[in-house]
């Protein structure tokens, strides 16, 4: 959180993308007021889900 706040002031991100399995098990949006959180586990399930669901129609 530390790091990512520091960007967050230095760069002025606008958002930050929890690559990584594990983070988003111990960080969530509510952590993050000024930002957009990203779980890159969730945008990818939803994605394999939208393809899926498209297939079948």
């Amino acid at each position: 959180m530390t790091i990512i706040n520091k960007m967050v002031q230095k760069d002025h991100l606008d958002g930050v993308v929890l690559g990584c399995t594990e983070l988003p098990l111990i960080l969530e949006q509510e952590d993050f007021k000024n930002i957009q959180v990203f779980d890159i586990a969730q945008v990818q399930i939803k994605a394999a889900v939208d393809q899926l669901l498209k297939k079948l129609k």
